[in-house]
């Protein structure tokens, strides 16, 4: 978890499973052919998958796209409980940040918010921080999509995150594997 944002809920050291083995749902894929995956870990605590531009890392990157599984997170918090921990979060890691909800609603009859967060200095790299996050429970698992620029945002990108998230459909597991 390379991001501020990323690391409020950390996986932890656990056993590695594969992405995706004890999880309720998924979130769809939507392909970025522009980017590529730059970390992958999953275990029993939950999953995580970030894709950087290519040619850029996880370390040193302009823009990220994020999808995490919280296990159990669901059957505790609502998207709306789990923004306002983030919200709460925010002085820990930019003193000066500010967070929103953009979006109260659902995904595929799944309960969901859209959220954002603005740092505008973030300490650890000096630079402005911009992260949007699409928030959707599962029966049981807390699922998260999320958008990061080390920059402020333009228009074209926030077109772009709008369009990324009304993409997004619930998927649904089964004996065979998902169904969205």
């Amino acid at each position: 978890m390379k991001t501020a944002f990323a690391a409020l809920i950390v996986l932890g050291a656990a056993k590695v499973v594969s992405p995706t083995a004890n999880s309720d749902g998924r979130l769809s894929q939507y392909a970025v052919p522009s980017f590529t995956v730059g970390f992958q870990q999953a275990n029993e605590r939950g999953e995580i998958t970030e894709r950087v531009p290519n040619g850029e890392t996880v370390e040193r990157w302009s823009s990220m796209l994020t999808d995490q599984r919280f296990t159990g997170v669901a059957q505790r918090l609502t998207p709306q409980a789990y923004a306002a921990n983030i919200f709460g979060a925010i002085p820990s890691f930019c003193p000066a940040g500010k967070g929103i909800i953009m979006n109260q609603g659902q995904v595929s009859r799944r309960p969901a918010v859209t959220l954002r967060v603005d740092c505008p200095k973030n300490p650890a790299t000096g630079l402005p921080e911009t992260n949007m996050m699409l928030v959707v429970a599962g029966p049981r698992d807390m699922h998260v999509r999320q958008i990061a620029w080390r920059r402020l945002p333009t228009v074209a990108d926030l077109e772009f995150a709008q369009t990324y998230f009304r993409a997004t459909s619930w998927c649904t597991r089964t004996k065979k594997g998902f169904a969205c």
